[in-house]
């Protein structure tokens, strides 16, 4: 008994050659797109969340300065509205915690008690940026912000169902 491929007149055996080798084509460059924006993806949120530092340290310089844990307090609560952020805080000069913040449901979400050199850390399920504050050129304290990954999932469930649209 003779199999499948053998039963098959030319033209069925070149187009399913010609439709294998185009499916190949098409999963070889959405694995291309993929490793592209599997970066492009980690690196836009890092900005995102390294800007939001940047301009909620610049909002809370007056805060720091003066003392004002109240106001800096109320600076941090307005990060509310990024749903992916879990937890902030502020550092005054001296390193010492000044303000923090956690989402309503984060409300043991551990925050460290001195800041960490500025810069950007990727964990298993959090993205975390410290970025030094600055008054006049001069450092007045240091601002954390942790983000849960769920911008990055939404950004992937987007990708994947554009991806078997094409596919399919």
């Amino acid at each position: 008994m003779k199999g499948l491929p053998f039963r098959m007149s030319v033209r069925q055996k070149l187009m399913a050659i010609v439709l294998a080798m185009s499916a190949m084509a098409v999963l070889l460059a959405s694995s291309a797109i993929f490793a592209y924006y599997a970066r492009e993806v980690n690196d836009s949120l890092a900005q995102d969340l390294a800007t939001l530092g940047d301009v909620t340290g610049t909002n809370s310089t007056a805060a720091i300065t003066f003392g004002d844990e109240a106001a800096a307090g109320e600076i941090l609560a307005a990060l509310s509205v990024k749903p992916s952020l879990v937890a902030a805080a502020l550092y005054g000069k001296d390193g010492k915690l000044f303000a923090d913040y956690r989402r309503p449901d984060a409300a043991t979400e551990a925050i460290p008690a001195a800041p960490s050199r500025p810069g950007t850390r990727r964990t298993a399920t959090r993205l975390e940026v410290s970025r030094a504050i600055h008054l006049a050129g001069e450092p007045v304290g240091q601002i954390y912000l942790s983000s849960d990954l769920s911008e990055i999932q939404q950004r992937w469930n987007s990708y994947l169902s554009i991806v078997a649209s094409i596919i399919l």
